[in-house]
């Protein structure tokens, strides 16, 4: 019996160890001297960071221990995990690291979708699981997207007005912005498709204006003066241009100016004011990606800088990045244009190294005196560099990276405003919004 047992244990040790081994010799295959001079990989930062830290997030990255640097009140409800129930998030977590590794790193992967998605076009076939959010239907002339489905917004309001009413007894002002999706209320999608953005954000703006609660629809605005809204998004890509990153900022800030009596520098967001550079045949947004160049062109991505005297500093604790200089050298990320590795590589994120918990630019020759803090997702990874050149004090937080207390960094930064917008991709369904790790757009204790 006990050598049985001897023999079970022995079997077991080394299956663990040669399923550890494998992990790492092919974490060492696929970039030995990334890995070893940074631990960047995503199995190794599962093990060696906590929970609540781990994030996927591009680009190698600092720990930065958001928690304890913006820690939570003991006044505020927080949800705490049976040592159970922190087993299975740990497991379901790990299942999904390895998966999402897995499907990355398969041998030849691209070259089997990209033949997958020839077969589909020999056979003229479009099979889509309607199952799926993410599944990438095809517009008309070549832009791809993906549909949002119908969620119940009654707590993400509810949520949004209560943080409203903390952020004014800070003595800040508050606005919801309303990002626009690529599919636009004027947009014919396929009778097969439906698409449920406009009606979530229809829906969570007229519960916000039922509290009051000051709101900027871009929407509205990018309609009164385009009558096609789809040039203004990438034909890859569910973003929005960096062109219209910029005109957005623009509105915003003119916004602020009309509606706060706050002086903007509206100037610096004209497009007058800056320079272009082009990178042809360049970028394939995350919806190209999905479904291979055998299915999409590659596209153009346009680099916008200013012409005019900028000095900001800026500081982006989880890539080490505490520099002042110009909007070039502080701001922008070289090292994503022009590359050729379109599945792995975004240019979208040059600007202000592309989503981060946590981003401080302070502009050096605008005083205003305003300091505004925007709680935002990827559509702003243009929008926040582009509007500090216009304001003095601007400072973004992502909460789906950021897990320290929303309510502690206001108290420490005090702005005087905050703006929350959020794009409906990133919205939430009531009965799936969760406080545990305080990643959720919608938790902002």
């Amino acid at each position: 019996m006990r050598k049985t047992n001897k023999i079970i244990t022995i079997f077991f040790l080394i299956t663990i160890f040669s399923f550890f081994g494998l992990v790492v010799s092919k974490i060492a295959v696929k970039n030995i001297v990334y890995d070893i001079l940074h631990i960047d990989n995503e199995i190794v930062a599962f093990f060696l960071q906590d929970d609540s830290e781990y994030k996927n997030i591009e680009d190698p990255i600092v720990y930065v221990n958001h928690q304890a640097n913006y820690p939570f009140k003991e006044t505020q409800t927080k949800t705490s995990q049976s040592t159970f129930d922190k087993i299975l998030s740990k497991v379901s977590k790990l299942q999904t690291v390895f998966e999402d590794y897995t499907s990355e790193n398969l041998l030849f992967r691209l070259d089997f979708m990209k033949g997958g998605y020839a077969f589909e076009d020999l056979l003229n076939l479009d099979i889509i699981s309607m199952q799926d959010d993410s599944a990438v239907i095809e517009l008309r002339e070549g832009y791809l997207t993906a549909l949002n489905g119908d969620k119940d917004m009654t707590v993400a309001a509810s949520n949004l007005v209560a943080f409203k009413d903390y952020v004014e007894t800070q003595g800040a002002e508050f606005l919801y912005i309303q990002v626009p999706y690529k599919i636009s209320e004027e947009e014919e999608v396929s009778a097969l498709y439906r698409d449920y953005s406009n009606e979530n954000s229809d829906t969570l703006l007229s519960l916000l204006h039922q509290s009051n609660v000051d709101t900027l629809d871009l929407r509205e605005e990018f309609s009164n003066r385009y009558q096609d809204l789809l040039p203004l998004f990438y034909k890859t890509d569910h973003h929005w241009k960096i062109e219209t990153g910029l005109e957005a900022a623009s509105i915003t800030a003119e916004y602020l100016a009309e509606t706060y009596g706050y002086d903007m520098h509206t100037e610096n967001l004209v497009e007058e004011a800056y320079t272009t550079e082009v990178y042809e045949d360049s970028f394939l947004g995350s919806r190209g990606r999905k479904v291979t160049l055998a299915k999409t062109e590659l596209e153009d991505f346009t680099l916008l800088l200013p012409n005019f005297e900028s000095n900001v500093c800026a500081y982006i604790p989880d890539r080490s990045i505490d520099t002042c200089g110009s909007f070039y050298d502080t701001l922008i990320d070289p090292s994503k244009l022009g590359s050729d590795d379109y599945y792995n590589v975004s240019p979208y994120h040059t600007y202000a190294y592309g989503d981060r918990p946590v981003i401080e630019i302070e502009n050096q020759l605008v005083t205003n005196n305003k300091k505004i803090l925007i709680l935002r997702d990827s559509f702003s990874v243009p929008l926040v560099p582009f509007l500090s050149l216009s304001t003095q004090s601007i400072h973004s937080l992502d909460l789906r990276y950021f897990t320290g207390s929303v309510e502690t960094y206001i108290e420490q930064y005090q702005p005087d405003l905050v703006i929350v917008a959020y794009n409906p991709s990133v919205f939430v369904d009531s009965k799936n919004i969760e406080y545990q790790t305080h990643t959720n757009m919608f938790d902002f204790k």
